[in-house]
């Protein structure tokens, strides 16, 4: 195998008819046309290497070590001239090259490498391993014709010092490399930067498949460019370039960035949130398909591939946890006409004495019902099972909050319902009805159980509970409360709910109960510590502790014990 020569330095347009053209101009296209000149000739040089070691070199003496004195002569002519084009060891004029002429640069060095290393496959020329010292870089700079590389008897080449020659300009070439690397990956960036800016700022081409799947052309408007510009890099380049590996990390760096400052644009509303979700699902295939394709076209160390899957990795996960989040964002679409229809009525006295076949649970289920036949066209499967575990988290929720806001618009010293086992009778059957709509999914679904047994664990807690406080159940409130603890993890919060339900039921043991979850506290902290903060990815609504403890700061009823205002006031606040 042999080191295949980097496609040639494109020719710049040479049009006679330049009278239009200023002169600083026409004194770049000179230098533009030098340069290509130049790289053109020394891939011609570098290329006859190996076909001098093959075919010249057996025809003459071993002695005269005619492809060591080849490739110390191509070293030498390619360093010197190169340099002038550039602007000599400092590299002063590489901010004039476009991104093309750089990597035209860089390839050309990678080439003179692998020629090299390809040439003297048995250890004469090592380039990888090899290093000067500054006094014997400093005596090559004074190599500078064929006569300087014969031995003391003038009969023979002295391959040791060839070698040395060629390792020197390596050296030295190889620190041009490092500079137009540098220059090339700062401008990707800031040129990366732009159009993935443009990219996502743009109106995208939303479509429906024949399944009813929504999509946008987000994912094919990004990763066309995106896979453009390293199709581009990565056919210039040695299979081995570490500039492909650290421009596909610039890239994945910056769409990860654009990526979490942007997202929530595209969550508006149903329809574009399982748009959203299904656009990012593909964004992360999208992104592995990429990422096996440069690998696929490559030659790396496993270092350089495990950075590689590393980087890429952190885009990929990204890409699925938002997929995730914009699925579980739609429940806060289908629960706004929820609120809107039953939200006051739910726990009123209607709902007490009227709706005795559990009727606005019936509503619940049905406009979920509705609304599924809706998501089971509109989003992937995958992500069909994610949004209907936020419809279960959001259900729980649902309910706890009307419930709690009934507490706090309840004053007064006795229930707020007529009869309170009739009232947990209600809430027995609506907790039931929800529960089993959900259970008809999990037919198709079936992890969905878990889920299920979890969350509805909650209410039946809360349920127990209220009992207890209404003298209807001989149970110990404290176990239930451990419960209910590990489900809001915030002992602040489980407190005054508690506090809440005896208010729904049986007020005047408020403060007795508060008293008795207050002397708890620290046992409770330990079994379930407070939550961290929510993060990008919590989806609104969805975080019990956050739900009730945002519903706190608003409210202005006088509890007994601790102000819960004063404990997570603040932290919900500025959450919001």
């Amino acid at each position: 195998a042999t080191a295949a020569p980097p496609p040639p330095p494109a020719d710049d347009d040479d049009d006679d008819d330049d009278d239009d053209e200023n002169h600083g101009q026409r004194d770049d296209d000179g230098l533009s046309i030098k340069l290509n000149a130049t790289l053109r000739a020394a891939t011609e040089l570098i290329s006859e290497v190996q076909a001098i070691k093959g075919q010249i070199e057996p025809c003459f003496p071993p002695y005269w070590g005619i492809a060591a004195v080849w490739a110390t002569s191509v070293a030498k002519v390619c360093l010197t001239h190169i340099l002038q084009q550039i602007g000599n060891e400092e590299a002063t004029k590489l901010p004039n090259f476009t991104l093309a002429q750089l990597l035209d640069l860089m390839a050309c060095i990678e080439y003179f490498k692998e020629a090299v290393e390809e040439t003297f496959d048995d250890g004469t020329i090592d380039l990888t391993n090899s290093h000067l010292n500054p006094q014997e870089e400093k005596k090559y700079d004074h190599v500078s014709n064929i006569a300087d590389l014969f031995a003391s008897n003038k009969k023979q080449v002295d391959v040791d010092i060839a070698r040395d020659v060629v390792i020197w300009a390596y050296h030295k070439l190889w620190k041009v490399h490092s500079s137009a690397d540098a220059e090339y990956l700062n401008r990707t960036q800031l040129e990366t930067k732009e159009w993935v800016e443009r990219v996502y700022s743009s109106e995208h081409h939303k479509t429906q498949t024949m399944e009813g799947r929504l999509h946008t052309s987000l994912p094919e408007d990004v990763f066309i460019l995106a896979g453009g510009q390293l199709r581009t890099i990565q056919e210039r380049l040695s299979r081995g370039s570490e500039t492909v590996v650290q421009t596909s990390a610039v890239m994945f760096v910056q769409l990860r960035v654009q990526q979490i400052s942007e997202r929530d644009r595209f969550l508006e509303d149903l329809e574009t949130c399982c748009a959203a979700a299904n656009d990012f699902n593909r964004m992360s295939e999208k992104t592995e398909e990429l990422i096996e394709e440069i690998t696929d076209n490559a030659d790396f160390s496993q270092e350089t591939l495990d950075f590689l899957h590393q980087v890429s990795e952190d885009l990929n996960q990204l890409y699925n946890k938002d997929a995730v989040y914009a699925a579980g964002k739609i429940h806060l679409y289908i629960f706004e006409p929820i609120r809107e229809a039953i939200g006051d009525e739910l726990f009123s006295s209607a709902w007490e004495k009227e709706y005795t076949h559990n009727d606005l649970a019936l509503t619940i289920v049905r406009t979920l019902e509705d609304f599924m036949g809706d998501l089971e066209n509109f989003i992937d499967s995958i992500l069909l099972r994610k949004a209907v575990d936020a419809l279960i988290q959001a259900s729980i929720n649902f309910y706890i909050e009307r419930l709690l806001i009934k507490a706090d618009e309840h004053s007064g010293k006795y229930s707020i319902w007529d009869d309170n086992a009739t009232a947990l009778e209600r809430m027995a059957g609506d907790i039931r009805t929800i529960r089993e709509y959900f259970e008809s999914l999990a037919e198709s679904m079936p992890a969905l159980s878990r889920v299920i047994d979890r969350e509805f664990e909650t209410l039946n807690t809360i349920r127990e509970l209220m009992e207890i406080a209404s003298g209807l159940s001989a149970s110990d409130a404290s176990d239930f409360v451990f419960v209910l603890q590990k489900r809001i993890c915030d002992v602040h919060i489980t407190t005054n709910v508690v506090g809440d339900l005896y208010h729904l039921v049986n007020p005047q043991e408020e403060k007795a109960i508060v008293e008795k979850v207050e002397e708890m506290s620290e046992v409770l902290a330990a079994v379930a510590p407070q939550l961290d903060e929510p993060d990008q990815h919590t989806v609104p609504g969805l975080r019990l502790d956050e739900m009730i403890g945002k519903l706190y700061t608003t409210s202005k009823r006088k509890r007994p014990g601790q102000s819960i205002v004063e404990h997570i006031g603040n932290r919900w606040k500025q959450s919001d």
